[in-house]
């Protein structure tokens, strides 16, 4: 993840999360992603922790 919004714009990382998480949710499949939450700000690791908990 770090090195995703190290390379890209945070907002382009989200998009692509949640194009991601829709592909796992319709395929009955499972996401691994491995996060540092001192890497992120707090607003951002929010919005990391709310697309990714809709999923669950």
């Amino acid at each position: 993840m770090e090195y995703l919004v190290m390379y890209n714009e945070f907002t382009s990382v989200i998009k692509f999360l949640n194009k991601l998480k829709d592909f796992v949710v319709s395929h009955n499949g499972t996401l691994i992603l491995v996060a540092e939450k001192d890497a992120f700000e707090e607003q951002q690791w929010t919005l990391l922790t709310r697309l990714l908990e809709d999923a669950v």
